[in-house]
């Protein structure tokens, strides 16, 4: 976790990053700054994952809406290779 002790201090807050891909870890305060940071972090982490739900849950409006269409494709692909099978 980001929260970490050194040398029996107290909390620190950190971050990682990666920065030409070396990964570099930001210290971000303690107490009151640290809190704030964490809660930022926390707030953005919620925010990407509602964003990924929501893209989720888009993707699987989509290929259900879609699911129709597409068996329909594969019957008359079907369809026109019977055809053109008994056809010569």
């Amino acid at each position: 976790m980001p929260w970490e002790k050194r040398r029996g201090r107290g909390a620190y807050y950190t971050r990682s990053r990666r920065r030409d891909g070396r990964r570099i870890r930001e210290y971000l305060g303690a107490g009151h700054n640290g809190m704030v940071a964490a809660a930022e972090d926390a707030q953005r982490g919620a925010e990407s994952r509602a964003r990924a739900e929501a893209l989720r849950a888009e993707e699987q409006h989509h290929a259900a809406a879609t699911a129709p269409l597409n068996q329909l494709c594969q019957l008359a692909d079907l369809l026109m290779k019977v055809t053109l099978i008994s056809e010569g």
